[in-house]
């Protein structure tokens, strides 16, 4: 499952119809409690414009 996010995030970060510009970010799979959490720091930045989640603003 963990992996699967993984390469779903990634493919949404890459595509250029979701998120202009495309962005890299680091993904660091963490287990705390007996589950896994996928932790992401996103930096601040001015040069994204607008992010679309499932084709809606």
């Amino acid at each position: 499952m963990v992996e699967q996010l993984k390469r779903d995030f990634a493919n949404l970060c890459n595509n250029s119809e979701k998120i202009t510009p495309t962005i890299h970010l680091n993904m660091q799979e963490v287990k705390t409690n007996g589950k896994k959490l996928l932790y992401i720091e996103v930096p601040e930045s001015e040069e994204v414009r607008i992010a679309f989640f499932n084709n809606t603003r």
